[in-house]
Protein backbone atom coordinates (compact mmCIF):
# COMPACT_ATOMS: atom_id res chain seq x y z
CA UNK A 1 0.00 0.00 0.00
CA UNK A 2 1.18 3.54 -0.79
CA UNK A 3 4.30 2.28 -2.54
CA UNK A 4 4.43 5.16 -5.03
CA UNK A 5 3.87 7.90 -2.40
CA UNK A 6 6.49 6.27 -0.13
CA UNK A 7 9.02 6.24 -2.96
CA UNK A 8 8.23 9.93 -3.63
CA UNK A 9 8.78 10.76 0.06
CA UNK A 10 12.12 8.95 0.02
CA UNK A 11 13.12 10.79 -3.16
CA UNK A 12 12.30 14.16 -1.56
CA UNK A 13 14.18 13.29 1.64
CA UNK A 14 17.24 12.13 -0.30
CA UNK A 15 17.23 15.27 -2.45
CA UNK A 16 17.05 17.50 0.64
CA UNK A 17 19.94 15.59 2.26
CA UNK A 18 22.03 15.63 -0.92
CA UNK A 19 21.51 19.36 -1.54
CA UNK A 20 22.64 20.27 1.98
CA UNK A 21 25.53 17.81 1.97
CA UNK A 22 26.91 18.86 -1.41
CA UNK A 23 26.75 22.59 -0.73
CA UNK A 24 27.72 22.85 2.95
CA UNK A 25 29.68 19.63 3.59
CA UNK A 26 28.59 19.66 7.26
CA UNK A 27 27.38 16.75 9.42
CA UNK A 28 23.65 16.07 8.95
CA UNK A 29 21.62 14.30 11.63
CA UNK A 30 18.00 13.20 11.45
CA UNK A 31 15.43 13.74 14.24
CA UNK A 32 17.96 14.03 17.07
CA UNK A 33 21.64 14.37 17.80
CA UNK A 34 23.29 12.93 20.90
CA UNK A 35 25.35 15.25 23.05
CA UNK A 36 28.47 13.17 22.35
CA UNK A 37 27.80 13.40 18.57
CA UNK A 38 27.75 17.21 18.40
CA UNK A 39 30.78 18.43 16.41
CA UNK A 40 33.24 20.45 18.50
CA UNK A 41 32.83 23.45 16.18
CA UNK A 42 29.02 23.33 16.58
CA UNK A 43 28.43 23.48 12.80
CA UNK A 44 25.82 20.94 11.72
CA UNK A 45 22.30 20.32 10.43
CA UNK A 46 19.43 18.51 12.07
CA UNK A 47 16.61 17.35 9.77
CA UNK A 48 13.24 16.79 11.40
CA UNK A 49 10.19 15.52 9.56
CA UNK A 50 7.21 16.70 11.58
CA UNK A 51 3.45 16.52 11.67
CA UNK A 52 1.29 15.65 8.69
CA UNK A 53 -1.96 17.54 8.06
CA UNK A 54 -4.75 17.06 5.58
CA UNK A 55 -5.94 19.69 3.12
CA UNK A 56 -9.21 20.18 1.26
CA UNK A 57 -7.90 18.52 -1.91
CA UNK A 58 -6.94 15.12 -0.43
CA UNK A 59 -3.33 16.28 -0.37
CA UNK A 60 -1.27 15.95 2.79
CA UNK A 61 1.21 18.53 4.05
CA UNK A 62 4.16 17.54 6.22
CA UNK A 63 6.29 19.99 8.16
CA UNK A 64 10.01 19.71 7.38
CA UNK A 65 12.45 21.47 9.70
CA UNK A 66 16.06 22.05 8.78
CA UNK A 67 17.79 23.19 11.95
CA UNK A 68 21.09 24.89 11.14
CA UNK A 69 23.47 25.29 14.06
CA UNK A 70 26.57 27.42 13.71
CA UNK A 71 29.09 29.12 15.99
CA UNK A 72 31.23 32.17 15.20
CA UNK A 73 29.69 32.51 11.77
CA UNK A 74 28.98 36.06 10.64
CA UNK A 75 27.35 34.69 7.46
CA UNK A 76 24.48 32.80 9.14
CA UNK A 77 21.79 34.83 7.37
CA UNK A 78 23.51 34.37 4.01
CA UNK A 79 23.74 30.62 4.68
CA UNK A 80 20.01 30.56 5.44
CA UNK A 81 19.34 32.17 2.05
CA UNK A 82 21.41 29.40 0.46
CA UNK A 83 19.43 26.74 2.35
CA UNK A 84 16.15 28.20 1.08
CA UNK A 85 17.53 28.41 -2.48
CA UNK A 86 18.73 24.80 -2.36
CA UNK A 87 15.64 23.20 -0.82
CA UNK A 88 12.69 25.23 -2.15
CA UNK A 89 13.15 23.86 -5.71
CA UNK A 90 12.80 20.24 -4.50
CA UNK A 91 9.59 18.96 -6.08
CA UNK A 92 6.62 19.29 -3.71
CA UNK A 93 8.58 21.30 -1.09
CA UNK A 94 7.91 24.95 -0.29
CA UNK A 95 9.50 27.39 2.13
CA UNK A 96 7.35 28.63 5.01
CA UNK A 97 9.48 30.64 7.49
CA UNK A 98 12.56 30.76 9.71
CA UNK A 99 12.99 30.94 13.48
CA UNK A 100 16.37 32.25 14.66
CA UNK A 101 17.77 31.97 18.19
CA UNK A 102 21.06 32.62 19.98
CA UNK A 103 21.82 29.88 22.48
CA UNK A 104 24.41 29.80 25.24
CA UNK A 105 26.75 26.84 25.13
CA UNK A 106 26.48 24.88 28.36
CA UNK A 107 28.65 26.24 31.19
CA UNK A 108 30.47 28.78 28.98
CA UNK A 109 30.17 32.39 27.91
CA UNK A 110 30.02 31.30 24.27
CA UNK A 111 26.95 31.43 22.06
CA UNK A 112 25.82 29.75 18.90
CA UNK A 113 23.19 30.54 16.32
CA UNK A 114 20.38 28.10 15.68
CA UNK A 115 18.10 28.77 12.74
CA UNK A 116 15.10 26.56 12.09
CA UNK A 117 14.16 26.75 8.44
CA UNK A 118 10.57 25.53 8.11
CA UNK A 119 9.39 23.98 4.86
CA UNK A 120 6.23 22.07 3.99
CA UNK A 121 6.11 19.16 1.62
CA UNK A 122 3.10 17.90 -0.29
CA UNK A 123 2.29 14.21 -0.08
CA UNK A 124 -0.38 12.02 -1.56
CA UNK A 125 -1.81 8.75 -0.31
CA UNK A 126 -3.97 5.91 -1.52
CA UNK A 127 -7.60 5.85 -0.48
CA UNK A 128 -9.01 2.52 0.67
CA UNK A 129 -12.72 1.85 0.43
CA UNK A 130 -14.24 0.04 3.39
CA UNK A 131 -16.31 -2.99 2.43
Amino acid sequence: MNEKPKAYMQEQSQKIYDQLNQHFKLPIFQDEVGENEIPSDYHFFLLVYGDIQSTKNDVLLQDVYIIYTSQNNAAVDQDVLDIISLINPVKGVSFNRTIKQRLEIKETDDYLDEVTVHFRRKLSYEHQLQS
